[in-house]
């Protein structure tokens, strides 16, 4: 009686298939995906040293900044020194004189924390770099210079456009005055040192007024 064969051999298309290498293994291969992203978010995330080009660049966009958030509280300055300056010597007109009270408070709103450009020159933040550290510096004496120097200056013209002899205030204004000026100095003389680190010239120029006589 003929006997029927039993195919075992890896040919039958019955046999289990044989088992893929370790490398070729679905979990494996996942292990290997998950370390690669891994590895991608963590060099991403490791800090790098800006570079010279960067740093310059850094420093000419705060400056700019800074220039164009002073914009405002500048002209307060100045028409309020100016203000002063009419009803002192007495060149003003009735009508001029009636629209000063609306005019300087406008002022001391400019230099203050109600207005955005006061508000977004405090919110510079810099990287943990040198330079950026030395532009935290000086956005910040700049912010010193507005408030509270600058509004302390126009506060005490406020009180003195109505009381010219006042001797409290004649001081207060004095010693602001005084503030003003050297805060000007300490950040044009943090701005140069910086750009002559940087081996640069900043396309724009911070100013920041100080008093008719001084500056």
């Amino acid at each position: 009686m003929p006997t029927t064969a039993t195919r075992t051999d890896d040919a039958s298309p019955f046999a289990p298939p044989p088992p893929r290498p370790w490398y070729r293994r679905r979990a494996t291969l996942l292990v290997a995906v998950l370390a690669v992203v891994v590895a991608v978010t963590v060099v991403t995330d490791l800090p790098t040293r800006p570079t010279h080009t960067n740093d310059v660049a850094t420093a000419q966009s705060v400056i700019t900044e800074a220039v164009n958030d002073t914009k405002p509280c500048n002209l307060g300055m100045t028409e309020a020194f100016g203000f002063y300056a009419d009803v002192t010597t007495g060149h003003i007109t009735a009508a001029h004189r009636a629209q000063i009270p609306a005019l300087i408070r406008d002022d001391l709103d400019a230099c203050s924390y109600t207005n955005a450009s006061i508000d977004d020159l405090a919110g510079i933040d810099n990287p943990s770099s040198p330079t950026g550290r030395r532009l935290n510096v000086i956005a910040t004496d700049v912010l010193v210079w507005c408030d509270p120097d600058a509004l302390t200056a126009i506060g005490e013209i406020t009180v003195l456009l109505d009381h010219p002899h006042d001797s409290a205030a004649l001081a207060k204004l004095a010693s602001a005055e005084r503030l003003l000026t050297a805060d000007r100095a300490r950040s044009l003389a943090a701005i140069a040192s910086l750009a002559r680190t940087l081996g640069t010239t900043f396309h724009t120029k911070l100013e920041l007024v100080t008093a008719p006589h001084s500056a």
